[in-house]
This record gives structure tokens, C-alpha cells and sequence, in this order.
């Protein structure tokens, strides 16, 4: 069973994961800029756009990777907090590109 402290943090990196995610789903110009400064990747077509979209929604709708974030959820458990740093908010840009970068290919 997951403690109550693990389970408030999933949800905070749920939460902040859905607001990185929500602008660039709603906003396809938005969506080209970050996967131009993020990815490098230059014109992208509109077919491989929708894929894009559709790995960053099913990223969305599923639940957080424990393993991926576990070194965050420790650190915010330790520090009794839900505010994450720098790096650890990279974690999230990386788990997109994950999601996404075979559409890009």
C-alpha cells in the first residue's frame, strides 16, 4: 500500500507534469517552439505533430513513473515539501521526450 506522504507527492508531480503538458497539447505553435528548443527537432510535420500529441496526451493520462521520480520523491519527503528545484523539475522534460522522441524520427 502506498503511504499517504508518497501518495500527496505523486499527485503534486502528476499536477506538474499535467501543467507542462496541458499548454503544449492546446497550442500546436507552442508545442513546435518546445520541441524545437528541447529536442532539436526542426519541422516537424503536421502528421508527426498528431503523433507528437497523442504520446504527450497518454503521457498525461498515466499514472507517474515511481522509479523515474524516485530520488525526487525522496528528497521532498526528507524536506517535508512539495517544491522541487531545477534539476528536478528537468526529470519531467526528460519523461516527455521519452514518451515522444520516436515520433520524431
Amino acid at each position: 500500500m502506498i503511504q499517504s506522504g508518497t501518495h500527496l507527492i505523486a499527485c503534486y508531480l502528476i499536477a506538474t507534469r499535467s501543467a507542462i503538458i496541458e499548454p503544449l497539447l492546446s497550442d500546436a505553435g507552442h508545442l513546435r517552439v518546445y520541441l524545437q528548443n528541447r529536442l532539436s527537432a526542426r519541422r516537424v510535420s503536421n502528421v508527426k505533430l498528431e503523433f507528437v500529441r497523442r504520446g504527450m496526451r497518454a503521457l498525461a493520462d498515466s499514472p507517474i513513473d515511481l522509479v523515474h521520480y524516485s530520488d525526487v520523491i525522496m528528497d521532498l519527503k526528507r524536506r517535508n515539501s512539495l517544491t522541487i528545484n531545477e534539476e528536478q523539475h528537468r526529470l519531467f522534460h526528460i519523461e516527455i521526450k521519452k514518451a515522444i522522441e520516436n515520433f520524431l524520427l
